[in-house]
């Protein structure tokens, strides 16, 4: 009896261990789908990395039109917030395109484009405001992010 005992307790502490030991702990974890437009999207920050020259070490907002978001204390460089926008259309499945015409990417003619921009906004009072006020959870390891909901779709299902 001691024995069983002995072992369900290791194997609870695994279980727990393991929990707070994975990427992200306090956020659900979905398997990762594939990412069929990653060529598409590298093709376009391509482009645009080359079309910047010696902008490419600069602040983001300083580069690129109408940027709305990662500005003032949130101010980023150029090469982070196209990985920060790679990383939101592999979150969706989708290239960039899906929110923003290649004629001139500050348009903000689709409504894509402002929805995302709704959408880090959301997430950002989620992980500062909301998951802040919770009391029975670490707070400071759980955040939402685009896949938390999206799962490698552009209109997350249920």
């Amino acid at each position: 009896m001691k024995k069983i005992c002995f072992t369900a307790s290791i194997c609870i502490a695994c279980i727990f261990a393991i929990s707070y030991t994975t990427p992200s702990a306090g956020t659900l974890v979905h398997p990762k789908p594939q990412d069929s437009l990653a060529v598409e999207r590298e093709k376009f920050i391509k482009i645009i990395v080359d079309s910047l020259g010696d902008k490419k070490n600069f602040a983001a907002d300083s580069v690129f039109k109408n940027l709305r978001v990662f500005t003032s204390s949130e101010r980023v460089p150029v090469r982070h917030f196209l990985a920060i926008m790679d990383y939101w259309g592999e979150a969706l499945n989708v290239s960039c395109t899906y929110c923003h015409t290649t004629v001139d990417w500050s348009s903000d003619t689709m409504r894509t484009k402002r929805v995302a921009r709704e959408m880090y906004w959301m997430r950002q009072t989620i992980n500062r405001q909301i998951l802040a006020q919770m009391n029975d959870i670490d707070h400071k390891r759980a955040e939402v992010n685009c896949s938390t909901c999206h799962n490698g779709k552009a209109i997350p299902k249920g």
